[in-house]
């Protein structure tokens, strides 16, 4: 009964921790990386307009209220239309109106028949994943209580 034992402290007292260290070593780097593209990553910013409108020139018009004071003519826009199937078709705005919230959108290829209604996409620039954490912390903080 010894014998077990004495074996088990003679590993422990030759042990040097060799595996424990290249763990740490392998998690502390996997955390910088992380931590890096928390912080370094560009990720783009969108902002949703659901109601969205089609005249008969072919210009579609978006609400988007008070974000659009953020939009410029020229920035890219997706619209995702909605028919039986679905397709996603670029377009760039064309008109911001600031005090009704409006913005005009017109498709960047030609379509023989443009889709009735839509869900645009307007890309506004970018941010970092921490900036969109805050963000969201933010908006759940200041949320008021039901």
């Amino acid at each position: 009964m010894d014998q077990p034992f004495e074996q088990t402290t003679r590993y422990l007292s030759s042990d040097r921790g060799r595996l424990a260290w290249l763990g740490l070593g392998v998690g502390l780097l996997l955390a910088c990386g992380w931590l890096g593209w928390l912080f370094l990553a560009q990720v783009p910013r969108y902002i949703v307009a659901h109601e969205v409108v089609v005249n008969n020139a072919g210009i579609y018009r978006a609400r988007v209220g008070p974000a659009s004071s953020q939009l410029g003519v020229g920035q890219v826009a997706w619209l995702e239309a909605r028919t039986p199937e679905v397709r996603l078709l670029t377009a760039s705005v064309v008109g911001v109106d600031q005090q009704s919230g409006w913005v005009q959108l017109q498709l960047t290829t030609r379509q023989s028949d443009p889709p009735p209604m839509a869900q645009a996409w307007i890309k506004v620039g970018h941010t970092t994943p921490a900036a969109l954490l805050l963000e969201a912390v933010e908006q759940t903080l200041r949320r008021p209580r039901v």
